[in-house]
């Protein structure tokens, strides 16, 4: 009788620490794919995240070499294609660094804000996002260069396009913002002002003399 309860318990306590042991696992997993997701090179994937790179991996104009993200924005999950560059560590190896970090803010019910904040310049550009029933779109394309000059004084400058734009899963960057697409509203901005106070007074069609740009 004895010996039965004893083998029953072994059995329970090892079930237990295979169910544990295989929770872990798919955590690990899940946890792994969130930090280091993978790198793609026109459509293929090649590396992670974490990979080293060789520095004279060919890579033209036209080639397309892109980490994919995974975000929730208003209730959905949308993947976002994120453009990568090849950064040195010495002459022979290279990482693979995304050009830009996506940040969600101003987040309500129906609306919400993806920043792409440059690692390179300091710029950083923007998709206002609107919930239409269950349908996300793009409604505002925004890209706001802030060592730009006007007249040759220091100036934020500010394109801007209203659109309409469905995202159905999915957003490439390279989609949005085309710097050879002239189809972009500019406005150029003092640098004594912040970025948003910038956009409201873009917004509202306000005008700056050459005077306004002058240091004080």
């Amino acid at each position: 009788m004895y010996k039965q309860i004893i083998i029953l318990l072994l059995f329970v306590f090892v079930s237990c620490a295979s169910r544990g042991k295989q929770h872990t696992e798919e955590q690990h997993t899940e946890e792994e794919w969130l930090w280091n997701p993978t790198i793609f090179f026109n459509g293929q994937a090649i590396a992670r995240r974490s990979d080293y790179a060789d520095c004279d991996m060919p890579i033209d104009k036209e080639d397309r070499l892109y980490i994919v993200d995974t975000i929730n924005i208003l209730s959905q999950k949308i993947t976002v294609h994120i453009p990568v560059s090849l950064r040195g560590l010495n002459r022979d190896t290279c990482i693979f660094a995304p050009n830009w970090s996506v940040h969600i803010t101003n987040e309500k019910e129906k609306s919400a804000t993806l920043d792409f904040w440059s690692s390179l310049s300091g710029d950083f550009y923007r998709l206002e996002i609107k919930k239409e029933n269950s349908q996300l779109y793009v409604s505002e394309e925004l890209m706001f260069w802030m060592r730009s000059t006007y007249r040759f004084h220091s100036a934020l400058q500010i394109l801007r396009r209203k659109v309409h734009i469905p995202i159905n899963g999915v957003i490439v960057f390279d989609d949005f913002f085309d710097i050879k697409n002239n189809n972009f509203e500019s406005f150029h901005c003092p640098t004594k002002y912040p970025e948003e106070d910038c956009l409201e007074m873009f917004r509202r069609g306000h005008k700056f003399t050459i005077d306004d740009f002058k240091e004080e």
